[in-house]
């Protein structure tokens, strides 16, 4: 399962949760850590 240390909130995602993080990245101007 992929995890996700976000820099900013020091949070841990889970899979399902990364995949919604990553739906507002891109709404909000592309993901950064691709």
């Amino acid at each position: 399962m992929t995890k996700l240390v976000n820099i900013n909130t020091h949070k841990v995602f889970s899979d399902k949760d990364f995949k919604e993080y990553v739906k507002e990245l891109k709404k909000n101007g592309g993901n950064k850590n691709e």
